[in-house]
């Protein structure tokens, strides 16, 4: 910004009592270009994605950044979300016009799900985008969701207990795998015991 000030002739610099000074600002438009004179163009790229929770629903956030010093208008945004495993099936899919972004800046495109329920595995993402100005950019970006995320953003509050009873169930099962496993090698050293000591018993005195 700018600020312009006002050059008084000699006269009215000398009165007194005068005690008003003008300013102004300028605001002043840049458009910038590369090396060869070419407009610089934005670069839409998908940074983070994760779950969220809005209303009690469960959605996915997209952070969305333009990484370079121009801005994108008109932009419009298509995309769908899927489970790797199952591509054919689309879980949430989004159609947004009229956006706008800033130079260098970055926001959440968010993706609904409803009242279905998010759960835990690997899944896609698959976006399109276009400016006014003919820029297209194409995003295939592949984002795990934990458990514990899951648990945390579904609507559902049940999801609580049924991931802790998978949890525990797990950890039942990996305390019973490894007191087999020290059962069945102190079962085996006994029994080597026993072999030697039969051994050396048939042996003549």
């Amino acid at each position: 910004m700018d600020y312009i000030k006002p050059q008084l002739p000699p006269e009215a610099a000398k009165l007194k009592g005068v005690s008003v000074n003008n300013k102004f600002a300028l605001a002043m438009p840049v458009y910038l270009r590369d090396n060869n004179n070419q407009p610089i163009k934005p670069k839409l790229t998908a940074q983070t994605i994760k779950p969220g929770k809005v209303a009690n629903q469960p959605v996915i956030y997209t952070k969305l950044a333009n990484e370079k010093p121009t801005t994108i208008n008109q932009m419009q945004i298509k995309d769908k979300i899927y489970r790797k495993s199952d591509p054919s099936k689309t879980l949430s899919k989004s159609n947004q016009n009229g956006l706008s972004m800033a130079p260098n800046s970055n926001f959440n495109f968010t993706n609904q799900f409803g009242k279905n329920a998010l759960l835990p595995g690997n899944y896609h993402l698959s976006l399109k985008a276009s400016d006014n100005n003919g820029n297209k950019w194409t995003i295939e970006k592949d984002f795990h969701i934990t458990i514990t995320q899951a648990a945390i953003n579904n609507a559902n509050k049940n999801w609580w207990w049924i991931i802790l009873l998978i949890i525990l169930l797990i950890l039942i099962l990996i305390l019973c795998y490894v007191l087999y496993r020290q059962h069945r090698k102190q079962k085996n050293l006994i029994a080597q015991q026993q072999a030697e000591l039969d051994k050396r018993n048939d042996q003549p005195k």
